[in-house]
C-alpha cells in the first residue's frame, strides 16, 4: 500500500509539474502578448502625439495665413483709396480755383467754365475707375437698381412701373451698384367708366 501511495504521490507530482509547465507556457505567452500590446500602445501614443502636433501646426499656419490675408486686404484697400484720392485732389484744386477766381472777379462765366472743367475731370476719373451712371429714363422700375421716391399716374403710358424722371443719378462699377437711382415712377391711369 505504501508503494501505491508513493506511486500516487509521484503521479501527483508529475501531474503538478505538467500543470506548472503548462501555466509557465501560458504565462510566457501572456507576457509576450502583453509586451506586444504595450509596444502597439506606445506606437499609437506616438502617432497620436504626431497627429496632435501636426494639427496644432496646421491651425497655427491657417491663423497666420488668415492674418496675412487680412493685412493684404487692408493694405490693398488703403492703396486703392490713396490712388483714388490722388486722382480726386487735382479736380478739387480746380474746383477751388474756379470758386476763388469767380469770387475775385465776380464773374459768373469764369465760375461756369471752371465747373464745366471740373465736371469733365470727374467724368474722366469715373471712366478710369469703371464707374458708370445708370441709364434709367423710360426703363422699367427695378428695386435692385432704383429707389422710387415719387409715383404718379399717366394716361399715355405704355407700361406700368416706367421710370419717367431721374431725381438723382445712380452709379455702378461693373455689376456692383454703388448708388441706386432715385426716380419718379409712373403707372397707367385707370380710366373710370
Amino acid at each position: 500500500m505504501e508503494e501505491h501511495v508513493h506511486e500516487k504521490n509521484e503521479e501527483s507530482k508529475e501531474h503538478h509539474k505538467k500543470e506548472e509547465h503548462k501555466e509557465c507556457k501560458e504565462c510566457k505567452r501572456l507576457n509576450e502578448e502583453l509586451k506586444l500590446l504595450k509596444a502597439q500602445m506606445e506606437k499609437l501614443v506616438c502617432q497620436n502625439q504626431e497627429l496632435d502636433d501636426s494639427y496644432k501646426r496646421k491651425v497655427a499656419e491657417f491663423d497666420n495665413y488668415r492674418k496675412r490675408m487680412l493685412k493684404q486686404t487692408e493694405d490693398a484697400y488703403k492703396e486703392n483709396t490713396k490712388r483714388l484720392i490722388l486722382e480726386v485732389l487735382p479736380i478739387f484744386d480746380n474746383f477751388e480755383r474756379a470758386i476763388k477766381n469767380s469770387a475775385d472777379n465776380k464773374d459768373f462765366n469764369s465760375l461756369f467754365e471752371g465747373l464745366k472743367i471740373t465736371h469733365s475731370q470727374i467724368n474722366v476719373l469715373f471712366d478710369h475707375w469703371g464707374i458708370k451712371p445708370m441709364e434709367v429714363l423710360n426703363k422699367e422700375f427695378d428695386p435692385n437698381l432704383h429707389e422710387a421716391v415719387l409715383m404718379e399716374e399717366r394716361e399715355e403710358l405704355e407700361k406700368d412701373n416706367t421710370i419717367v424722371q431721374e431725381l438723382e443719378k445712380g452709379y455702378t462699377i461693373g455689376e456692383l451698384v454703388l448708388r441706386h437711382s432715385k426716380v419718379k415712377v409712373a403707372k397707367k391711369k385707370q380710366i373710370k367708366e
